[in-house]
């Protein structure tokens, strides 16, 4: 998909002469009134689909053009967003960041689209997240209200930027030495903030998307379009996809089974019952941006624990000589972020034994001991002592209280008191 970002910094009845002189893209009349901002520091928000709706975002097919107008201040925005031209509104991530503000932007006709600029100087806020203040609930094993109707919230910075539709295209500028904003600022004060004509500074965002209104709409098109002879079939909709990855020890943990049927007497090799131990963790988080995600942060210790606990173990002799009391597996999860489809996978393999399946012992529920999530509920913190949070359930209390108390043990004798989190979930 073509997604080219243009300024053009010379009039807007020039805009009209392009259409005739489309064909001489690369002479030098092209240069002198279109400047190219580069592919590598543009991060798109790109539209995505659900049986009902659809969220994201995405520019008219055509591309969405605009005049250019920035922003440094919030007050600045409210003016400009009352404005009746169409804009292409610039701000600084600070103020992309407030929720309140960009629900103005939201509303305004007047906006035909959206930059971002992330410097290194403008470092993410501590307290913001694209997700909502209570991720994936309608997913969860104890439902919305149970999950939801808790204080604090589970997610209490989430602006549900992830999980809205935007009426516009909006795309973060990767910008380090804040030179792309230089540069457009000097063509927005040259020909927009005092004009002396008619001359202005505006941009387009090229980054149409085909997919539209619902998952069973878009496949319903594209399944129209499909039955054209003689042509091949369009692509509207590209299904959201991911691979969950597992990384297992030797197979240690077998037993001997009785064959029924007509081999009746022979003896079959199948793996244990509760002999399997699965570690896992998820890699994704959820953004709205194709290249960037503000919740990154909260994925990357738990991919970076399990990997450096893998790497540990199956150094030690235990694992070398197949000594293990249990058959180990460590579960890298994707698309958890996305209504936990990970974890829905993963539960089918389980079912449907195909976990492992190559090696003759295929792994299913009744093999699995126990299961161990690594997570993190929140960015560290600046205080001397770290927090440590426990998840505890009335119904599984019993059987996590030895692994809780000897983890308790443990973290008292390193000197750190853990805290326990309160929620049932």
């Amino acid at each position: 998909m073509k997604k080219p970002q243009r300024l053009a910094d010379g009039a807007l009845r020039c805009l009209g002469l392009l259409l005739l002189v489309s064909s001489l893209e690369s002479t030098q009349f092209e240069k002198a009134i279109y400047h190219y901002l580069p592919e590598k520091s543009l991060s798109y928000c790109s539209r995505k689909l659900n049986a009902s709706h659809q969220i994201g975002c995405s520019s008219k097919l055509g591309g969405s053009v605009g005049v250019l107008w920035i922003a440094n201040q919030s007050d600045e925005v409210s003016q400009i967003v009352s404005k009746s031209e169409n804009i292409v509104l610039a701000v600084d991530l600070h103020l992309f960041t407030n929720t309140s503000l960009m629900h103005e932007v939201r509303s305004s006709v007047a906006i035909a689209g959206l930059l971002v600029f992330a410097s290194s100087a403008s470092s993410t806020p501590p307290m913001f997240s694209e997700s909502s203040d209570c991720p994936n609930a309608p997913y969860s094993l104890y439902g919305s209200e149970r999950q939801c109707n808790v204080t604090p919230s589970w997610n209490p910075p989430g602006s549900e930027y992830a999980l809205v539709e935007w009426p516009f295209p909006v795309v973060l500028i990767q910008d380090p030495n804040s030179t792309l904003k230089v540069d457009l600022s000097n063509c927005f004060q040259q020909f927009n903030a005092q004009p002396l004509d008619d001359s202005r500074c505006a941009v387009e965002i090229n980054n149409g998307m085909s997919a539209v209104h619902s998952t069973t709409v878009c496949n319903r098109r594209q399944y129209l379009m499909s039955l054209q002879p003689f042509k091949a079939p369009d692509v509207f909709c590209d299904e959201l996809t991911g691979v969950n990855i597992v990384l297992s020890t030797s197979n240690t943990s077998h037993h001997n089974l009785l064959a029924s049927g007509p081999e009746t007497g022979s003896n079959l090799t199948a793996r244990a019952p509760n002999s399997s131990l699965v570690v896992l963790t998820r890699m994704d988080a959820r953004s709205m941006f194709e290249r960037s995600g503000f919740g990154s942060q909260g994925v990357l210790p738990g991919v970076a624990v399990l990997l450096s606990t893998a790497v540990h173990l199956l150094r030690q002799p235990a694992f070398k000589n197949s000594q293990l009391k249990r058959d180990l597996f460590f579960v890298f999860l994707d698309n958890e972020a996305y209504d936990f489809m990970g974890s829905g996978r993963l539960h089918y393999d389980l079912r449907e034994e195909l976990l492992s399946r190559y090696t003759g012992y295929p792994l299913g529920w009744d093999h699995i001991y126990g299961l161990i999530e690594l997570g993190e509920l929140g960015l560290p913190s600046n205080k001397t002592q770290p927090s440590y949070y426990m998840l505890t359930d009335d119904a599984i209390r019993n059987q996590v209280r030895n692994p809780m108390t000897s983890l308790r043990i443990f973290l008292l004798f390193g000197l750190i008191k853990p805290r326990y989190f309160s929620h049932t979930c």
